[in-house]
């Protein structure tokens, strides 16, 4: 029988590791289940918007000290390893393999540009480039985004949402966050004409969970406040929601601050094809902070469009980068 010749604490650390990657496993397996609940905020909020590589420095231990546990609990690292790869959210196009690409084809973008950036000519670039025909600004006020699109085409503006298309616009409704004591809007709903037909294009931006986090941290493990901010998020996407029930065919786009293993997007989003999940590759982060990259602009659509391609553009000069995709109308 052979006898590891490594101190005995150093073999417990690696077990201890590993145990600790099968733990964290189930949390990410329950992440992608659950419903929406305000309690379950406090353990969905931070694994959702913590930085993800954390689970994969649990199995780092095992890796150095003794790599033939993994050998021997094979079948539990594998089976835990499949969360792991779900929870850092890689994306792979394989459900575009077989896409209906007949129809009008549409290169549209979502762009948070935090109030304006110095430097127009990237997202001008993107535009040409990508021969865009719609974009959908967040905190851009009307005279940033005029220096961007093209002369002549169409711009609606309230507050710092604005909408851009090389087709006629039409506003029609808009939503206030002055409803949940908030300011700015929820969103803005319009009709974009093309041709002979007539679809609905919806440009949100929700609230965000920083507020609940710096809250919580401010007040010094105040948890009413992640609670709260939960709450507020449920409640808007649930009136976005129930707002475009009956409206198709239906293009949503902008800055959701959630990404789509949030129970709130699930439990409200999730009927759509999210453009990237459908034909992105790689992780797709649209938000970069020192320590957080995540996906939280979202590109969604109802049936009646395929998803040709989508991606996410370069830096712009926001913290945000923009995401961008080519869908069909069937």
């Amino acid at each position: 029988m052979k006898y590891s010749n490594k101190p005995f604490w150093l073999n417990i650390v690696a077990r201890t590791s590993l145990y600790f990657f099968y733990f964290s496993g189930l949390f990410v397996a329950l992440c992608n289940i659950m419903p929406w609940s305000p309690l379950w905020a406090l353990v969905e909020m931070p694994l959702l918007f913590a930085p993800r590589w954390w689970i994969i420095l649990l199995l780092l231990p095992v890796v150095i000290i003794d790599r033939s546990l993994m050998v021997k609990q094979w079948k539990g690292v594998l089976f835990t390893s499949f969360f792991a790869v779900y929870y850092l959210n890689f994306q792979v196009p394989i459900s575009n393999l077989f896409v209906n690409s007949v129809g009008q084809s549409l290169p549209i973008m979502s762009a948070n540009l935090s109030g304006g950036i110095k430097n127009p000519a990237p997202m001008k670039n993107h535009i040409v480039n990508e021969q865009l025909v719609l974009i959908a600004f967040q905190e851009t006020p009307r005279v940033e985004a005029e220096k961007i699109v093209p002369q002549g085409w169409d711009i609606h503006c309230i507050g710092q949402m604005c909408l851009a298309s090389a087709y006629k616009l039409k506003y029609l409704n808009s939503q206030s966050r002055q409803v949940l004591g908030g300011y700015g809007h929820l969103g803005l709903l319009y009709q974009l004409q093309i041709n002979e037909r007539k679809i609905y294009v919806m440009n949100v931006h929700l609230e965000t969970p920083r507020k609940g986090f710096e809250d919580f941290q401010l007040s010094k493990l105040n948890f009413e406040a992640i609670f709260n901010n939960s709450g507020q998020r449920y409640i808007e996407s649930s009136l976005i929601s129930s707002w475009l029930k009956d409206k198709a065919p239906l293009i949503i786009l902008g800055d959701f601050n959630m990404p789509v293993e949030s129970s709130i997007y699930r439990g409200n989003f999730d009927h759509y094809n999210n453009a990237f999940n459908v034909a992105g590759f790689g992780f797709g982060f649209t938000k970069h902070t020192r320590i957080l990259n995540i996906r939280i602009d979202h590109i969604l659509t109802d049936e009646n469009f395929s998803v040709i391609k989508a991606k996410v553009g370069s830096d712009v000069g926001s913290d945000h980068n923009p995401i961008i995709a080519t869908i069909v109308l069937n």
